[in-house]
């Protein structure tokens, strides 16, 4: 009989804090993200939806573990590879100034305790997870404590990834990073295809706004637009590609900026009535307003 070999398990902790920091996550989600609109840099609503579910699913799984847990592979290839992936993530994200001081501190410990048997090598781990986190958001996304647990879910993600990456190799993160993305990915295909279609009355002193989510995937094979003497009606539309159809050939008012959906790729059936009758130009106008004051869309620099 051949003799068995038990693989040793190291650096235990690294997926105890990864696991607890999910378990937070899950907590503080129930608690504030439910009711909380995620209005953040990481909103990329203004991309084609095919793109952005690529990107999620297929890209950032095998570049984000190339670039931020090579360098816990043993082969050099791997290391370097990280190195350099690194700096010119940095580079191209050098106008976020959130990522300065983890990204210097990050290169400053992993020269001085590349010995993974050495107490600084466990800084390395950290700060590694918590640069892989901050390199997803901006200063003002830290700022409400009510999001706070997405970069808490993604230093989470990074410290059970590191812990793969020590105990097995990197393409087990990848194979884990993918199925992780596919996971929410497919959550929020669900909930554009099935959403609440619940209908939804606003009123104030000019106007009266109703308006119903659709499911993404339907029988209408186009967005309408059509104007009348005291309303519009816009139908099978998401609200960001409702907003900017509104300012074209209106030379009042141009758009600054990207136009982000706070429900990204959510589409709507709206019917904007106004309590006087207005010319084709101020009834865009106050559109545009409407869905502002509604939070249906955002404008970021």
């Amino acid at each position: 009989m051949g003799q068995e070999v038990t693989k040793k398990i190291k650096n235990n902790w690294i997926l105890v804090v990864g696991g607890l920091g999910l378990f937070l996550t899950l907590i503080l989600y129930l608690i504030f993200g439910l009711n909380e609109a995620y209005l953040g840099s990481r909103n990329y609503s203004d991309l084609p939806l095919t793109i952005a579910l690529l990107s999620s699913s297929l890209i950032a799984p095998v570049l984000e573990e190339f670039i931020f847990r090579g360098f816990f592979c043993d082969k050099k290839i791997f290391n370097t590879i990280a190195i350099i992936g690194l700096s010119v993530f940095f580079l191209l994200n050098i106008s976020n100034v959130l990522i300065y001081l983890p990204y210097l501190l990050f290169i400053l410990i992993y020269f001085n305790y590349k010995d993974k048997l050495s107490f600084g090598y466990n800084f390395v781990i950290i700060i590694n997870a918590i640069m892989f986190s901050l390199f997803h958001y901006k200063l003002n996304d830290l700022m409400n404590f009510s999001t706070f647990y997405q970069p808490l879910a993604q230093f989470s993600v990074g410290m059970i990834t590191i812990w793969i990456v020590i105990n097995y190799n990197i393409y087990k993160s990848i194979l884990f990073h993918f199925c992780w993305n596919v996971f929410f990915t497919l959550i929020f295909l669900i909930s554009i295809q099935f959403p609440n279609k619940k209908e939804n009355i606003f009123s104030n002193d000019t106007a009266k706004v109703v308006w119903s989510r659709i499911s993404r995937v339907n029988e209408c094979n186009a967005s309408t637009l059509e104007f009348f003497k005291h309303k519009l009606v816009a139908t099978n539309i998401e609200a960001r590609e409702f907003y900017e159809l509104l300012d074209i050939e209106n030379p009042n008012k141009k758009i600054g900026g990207k136009v982000l959906q706070v429900e990204p790729y959510m589409k709507y059936n709206f019917v904007i009535i106004f309590k006087d009758s207005l010319n084709q130009s101020d009834i865009r106008i106050n559109s545009q307003k409407l869905l502002e004051d509604l939070d249906f869309v955002i404008k970021s620099d």
